[in-house]
């Protein structure tokens, strides 16, 4: 009997917190919960992120709700107008009606309101209530004769169907979120619904607010792929949302993992599969979404996206690609979130280690990431297909205070996280399942002072007892990477820090650039390729909502290689670029020239990295093999059809260098472009 999981959900994950879970099979078909405020961390109260206090003068009104029959009141708030700092109140239900408790002044009064089935919501306003004069509201939904219709379609223009009593439809479970948001408060009410059959495709209203805005969030889990809309509302409108213009999808491959792919073979197809998003609001890290589902289709290595052209707004999904997954989302290889761009569909280029946003500058995505990190992925690039570099940073237990730990993964070449390989499966699969798939394909020890307080990659989590030493030490080999099909690859590294001190160096990302500099996932010329990469030391800063890092360059950094196997390793220079210093995630970048390594035939490397901080502060990292280089000889690029020796030569930043018979005879060793009639090529002379 293959052991298999018949359900489909979604889970959160807010700074590493929180979660939600719905099954397909449960009897109720709509998962909801509503949020105040712009973060569904916590409740927000006022524009400042501080509850407001009420003053000894402060005022009451009685807000009456009246519902249909079906119909759930789900809440009664009020916004201030016209303050120095927008105040927002909850109204407290008593008897048959909502209290408003509030300072004097004049304020914007909301009803929320929703069917039992969440397919339609109705919001009611009174606009420019004074309180101070104000003392019962009267809002009925037979009022809200204002409505428009949310358009639910896929990138081709057919209707999303989701399951219904006799239709298996193409979609097996959405995510809808709706945004409200006041001009003078900001985001005031996050709505959000998870469905496995009904539609939440009808929004009605008693008047078209002056100022709340609506935007539909919409995410569906499509038999061709994930769906992402993001779809501001306009009241005058019939309909509102996708037609069949204006989409950008972007899809690659993946290489399989050894491990993924035994457990792929104890399980039935449609094998369990999951995407991944961030949701943004005002630029702020709202919440990491996973969802998906078993039982129905669902490939996660394509994305579709869509949201009307030109739209600026301030609501936005970071969502990634994903292959390789065992049990939960994270325990899979997820490409870099991926932007909507004025050139369509990006790599964010934003180093979000471990799917948490302490990556980020406040919590807050960075108008733009990393500029060598957005460029389209190469259509040849294949993730997953090369041994990933180790990344470690700090991490705790709890939010406010150090507590000596860290925590540890793996990126690949093109910003790619090997989730699978760094996850703890303990309490998610029996041993014996663990067993039967080859186990975790690594080792992991951590000691303290010496004494070593973790053995296994089952043992480690940052919720360990840490200890109170002052040397720490953390040693890691990884192996679960073939490449090319057939390559087994391995990662090994060691790290060690100082209590007292708290920075902790590690490479942040590692990448091998052509000659044309594009991304490569391992095979490159030596003559005019390039090793580049990132590294940092980073120490643990507390926060009250989320934790982040203090950074502080590495005191140097040594780069070596040797051949595929070898213990002879011999050192290669690292020239620091300051242009592409970059924060938050990644640090200083470093660029290593191929150019001096002898070459007589195409041959598999190894590559060793250290990361020195202060003292003893350490990271050494080995990748085995890390690249196959070759002496770039003939075509590189385009191709010729000429069959006589006469061309037209350029050197590769455009000028002619030679012209006529035999000309190539003549020429200095270097890459140069042919050109004979309409053909062109690249090549190298020795």
């Amino acid at each position: 009997m293959k052991a298999t999981i018949k359900t489909a959900f979604l889970t959160f994950a807010l700074m590493c917190s929180m979660g939600m879970s719905a099954s397909g099979t449960d009897n109720n078909t709509v998962k909801k919960r509503i949020q105040y405020g712009p973060s569904l961390m916590s409740a927000t109260c006022s524009s400042d992120d501080a509850a407001p206090v009420l003053k000894a003068k402060s005022v009451k009104a009685n807000v009456g709700v009246i519902a249909n029959e079906g119909y759930i009141i789900n809440a009664v708030i009020a916004v201030s107008v016209g303050t120095e700092k927008a105040r927002f109140y909850e109204g407290q239900k008593s008897g048959s009606s909502y209290v408003i408790q509030a300072e004097k002044g004049v304020y914007d009064i909301m009803a929320y309101i929703a069917s039992e089935n969440s397919d339609e919501e109705i919001f009611l306003f009174k606009e420019n209530v004074d309180l101070s004069s104000t003392k019962s509201i009267m809002l009925t939904q037979r009022e809200a004769t204002i409505s428009t219709e949310i358009s639910q379609k896929t990138p081709g223009g057919g209707d999303i169907i989701l399951p219904s009593a006799g239709n298996r439809g193409n979609c097996s479970v959405a995510d809808y979120m709706l945004m409200i948001r006041h001009s003078q408060y900001g985001t005031l009410l996050q709505s959000e619904s998870v469905s496995f059959k009904n539609s939440c495709k009808r929004i009605s209203v008693n008047l078209v607010p002056s100022r709340m805005s609506f935007t539909r969030m919409d995410e569906y889990s499509w038999e061709f792929g994930p769906i992402f809309v993001v779809n501001p509302i306009d009241f005058g409108k019939a309909v509102n949302g996708p037609d069949k213009d204006g989409w950008e999808n972007v899809a690659t491959s993946f290489a399989k993992t050894p491990m993924s792919d035994s457990w792929n073979k104890t399980q039935d197809m449609p094998y369990f599969a999951m995407t991944g998003y961030f949701v943004s609001i005002d630029n702020g890290c709202n919440a990491y979404v996973g969802m998906g589902n078993s039982d129905f289709s669902l490939p996660t290595n394509i994305l579709f996206y869509w949201y009307p052209k030109g739209y600026d707004g301030y609501y936005k999904f970071y969502p990634m690609l994903r292959d390789n997954l065992i049990q939960m989302a994270n325990a899979s290889v997820t490409s870099m979130p991926y932007i909507m761009t004025e050139d369509g569909l990006l790599p964010c280029g934003l180093n979000l280690f471990d799917n948490g946003n302490a990556m980020l500058e406040n919590g807050k995505f960075p108008k733009k990431g990393h500029p060598r990190f957005m460029k389209p992925l190469p259509k040849r690039a294949i993730l997953g297909n090369a041994v990933p570099a180790l990344m470690c940073l700090p991490s705790s237990s709890k939010s406010t205070a150090w507590d000596n730990g860290f925590t540890y993964g793996f990126k690949g070449r093109h910003g790619e996280e090997y989730g699978l390989d760094s996850y703890n499966f303990t309490g998610l699969m029996t041993a014996k399942q663990l067993e039967d798939i080859g186990g975790y394909r690594r080792t992991v020890s951590v000691k303290c002072d010496g004494n070593e307080i973790c053995s296994s990659p089952g043992d480690f989590s940052n919720r360990m007892n840490w200890g109170n030493g002052e040397t720490y030490q953390f040693d890691v080999s990884m192996w679960n990477v073939i490449i090319d099909k057939e390559i087994e690859g391995k990662v090994t590294g060691s790290m060690t820090y100082n209590a007292s001190d708290g920075f902790i160096p590690t490479v942040t990302s590692l990448q091998f650039r052509d000659e044309n500099d594009n991304v490569t996932d391992h095979l490159v010329a030596s003559d005019n390729s390039n090793i580049e990469f990132t590294a940092a030391t980073f120490k643990f800063v507390p926060g009250e909502r989320r934790e982040s890092y203090e950074y502080k360059a590495p005191s140097s950094v040594v780069v070596e290689y040797a051949p595929h196997g070898s213990s002879d390793f011999k050192p290669l220079v690292a020239e620091e670029l300051a242009e592409y210093f970059f924060l938050p995630g990644y640090g200083n970048y470093y660029r290593v020239s191929l150019a001096d390594i002898p070459l007589t035939e195409t041959t598999w490397y190894d590559l060793r990295v250290t990361v020195n901080g202060e003292g003893e502060a350490r990271q050494v990292q080995t990748l085995t093999p890390a690249f196959k280089a070759e002496k770039a000889t003939g075509i590189h690029s385009m191709s010729c059809d000429a069959d006589n020796n006469t061309y037209t030569v350029y050197s590769t930043d455009g000028k002619m260098v030679g012209e006529g018979e035999n000309t190539l005879s003549r020429l200095k060793p270097g890459f140069y472009i042919l050109k004979n009639g309409a053909s062109v090529r690249k090549i190298h002379i020795d």
